[in-house]
């Protein structure tokens, strides 16, 4: 049973005639309640994960893209162990404005009628785990190298300002001894397209092998919400 918060705010904006660049910073926290050894699960409140994101975004006519620093840490409250793995990712993003939820938002909240649609979102990503003299602070615990994957919202199904959407997402993720492992998932989402928020059940098969926290193959359920 997981958790969690993520927020941003955009500090700079400069608005020009077809170009638009943003700074932006940005901090999430995750509560991850709960793992499984063989056959047991375990309740565990002090399995927690926090992010520090900043960076650049830039929009220009339907298409956006950006360049961001984000640092996690898998942290264990109070353990006093080596399991806290940490990574500090530049990230290089590229999107299309239907993809960002502000836009898509804007995009349905008008939408009347109802019955079949074709409406699409996408995006792609590239991150890379510099070493920066492996100092722990930056890189800890973990021996990626590079990440690579994409997205997608595909709706195709509506009543007024109401989708069924599916979400498929796919991460592959390369360490330093050549070896690949991965977090994709093919999520279905019926979703409210509010004028203040978004809200959305979604449901679905993960299939999830990367070395931090793998939660395997499994089913997920979850709400979402955006503002």
């Amino acid at each position: 049973m997981d958790g969690g918060l993520v927020s941003t705010m955009d500090v700079v904006a400069v608005d020009g005639r077809s170009l638009d660049v943003f700074f932006y910073v940005g901090a999430g926290i995750s509560v991850n309640m709960g793992w499984q050894e063989e056959a047991d699960v375990v309740f565990d409140p002090r399995d927690a994960h926090y992010s520090l994101i900043g960076g650049f975004r830039w929009e220009v006519s339907h298409y956006m893209g950006n360049i961001e620093f984000l640092r996690d840490c898998y942290h264990d409250i109070d353990y006093y162990d080596e399991k806290t793995e940490i990574w500090t990712v530049a990230k290089f993003d590229f999107y299309n404005r239907n993809w960002f939820p502000k836009y898509r938002r804007g995009n349905w909240r008008e939408r009347s009628g109802r019955g079949l649609i074709f409406d699409y979102g996408y995006y792609a990503t590239f991150w890379h785990f510099p070493s920066w003299g492996s100092n722990e602070w930056v890189q800890h615990n973990h021996n990626f190298s590079f990440a690579w994957g994409g997205g997608l919202k595909l709706a195709f199904l509506h009543w007024k300002n109401n989708a069924f959407e599916i979400r498929p997402n796919v991460l592959l993720f390369r360490d330093h001894d050549n070896e690949w492992t991965h977090k994709n998932n093919a999520l279905i989402y019926l979703t409210h397209y509010g004028r203040d928020g978004t809200a959305a059940l979604f449901g679905g098969p993960q299939w999830d092998s990367q070395n931090i926290k793998p939660s395997g193959d499994r089913w997920i359920f979850g709400l979402d919400f955006y503002f």
